[in-house]
């Protein structure tokens, strides 16, 4: 694998121990979701926000990002 490849491969690593063997996946579960705070109850659909992570394979840390576009459409104020 040419380090070009292998650059586009590697655009993660842990923060905790440095390695960039990760895993992607989501958080599961029932009710697991982020649901803001000043989010009105009655939404169309739903006002959980999709969390998505990855879990590095050396150390077990996990990092979380939310389905930033779902926020905005939920609080379209927020989107200075």
């Amino acid at each position: 694998m040419s380090s070009e490849a292998k650059m586009k491969k590697v655009s993660f690593f842990c923060p905790r121990c440095g390695s960039t063997e990760q895993s992607a996946g989501e958080l599961v579960g029932h009710g697991v979701g982020f649901k803001p705070d000043d989010c009105k109850f009655w939404v169309a659909g739903t006002s959980q926000v999709r969390v998505r992570g990855r879990m590095c394979r050396e150390c077990g840390a996990l990092q979380l990002e939310g389905d930033l576009g779902k926020l905005q459409r939920l609080n379209p104020s927020d989107a200075d």
